[in-house]
């Protein structure tokens, strides 16, 4: 017997955690599991409602509808390093030595990258830079 629940049929208080790889798609009742961002939910890798809520509750502390969550800082930090609005990328001293280590390498392709001190971050942030 197969049970497929999603966050709406009991509205709990708190964002049930979905430890699994895969999702059942269609479910039982014939309707496709979809996500809220209307995606199909096949694996947490692409999509999973825990990390939606997390995005969700995240997204609203700073005014905005939706952001994006990962499982790894270096994921997040490569993502945004590597997206495609080429900005200034400002990268603390203090960080961790891989991210400051692709920071440079960055640099040496062609991005435009600054390494600074915590004291001076602030100097150095202009509109549309990635802190």
């Amino acid at each position: 017997m197969i049970l497929a629940l999603t966050m709406s049929d009991f509205s709990p208080i708190e964002i049930p955690i979905y430890m699994t790889a895969t999702f059942q798609n269609p479910l039982p009742s014939g309707k496709p599991s979809i996500s809220r961002r209307g995606r199909e939910l096949k694996y947490s890798r692409e999509e999973n409602p825990s990390v939606e809520g997390l995005e969700r509750i995240v997204a609203s502390l700073d005014g905005y509808d939706d952001c994006l969550a990962f499982n790894s800082g270096m994921a997040s930090i490569s993502t945004l390093f590597l997206s495609r609005y080429r900005k200034k990328i400002l990268v603390n001293l203090d960080s961790y030595s891989a991210t400051v280590s692709l920071a440079l390498r960055l640099k040496a392709m062609g991005f435009d990258v600054e390494i600074c001190s915590t004291d001076h971050l602030g100097d150095h942030i202009k509109p549309g830079s990635l802190v």
